[in-house]
């Protein structure tokens, strides 16, 4: 609980959401070419 309260002061709400974007636009992009793939 300590650490994720030193993480969560550490890294300020913004930069964190950036992150997860570009990591859930990846996966994204992962999963629509397999599924364009398996339709062509």
């Amino acid at each position: 609980m300590k650490m994720m309260k030193i993480i969560k002061m550490k890294v300020n709400n913004r930069t964190f959401f950036i992150y997860l974007a570009k990591i859930y636009m990846k996966i994204h992009k992962y999963f629509i070419s397999r599924l364009y793939k398996r339709n062509v």
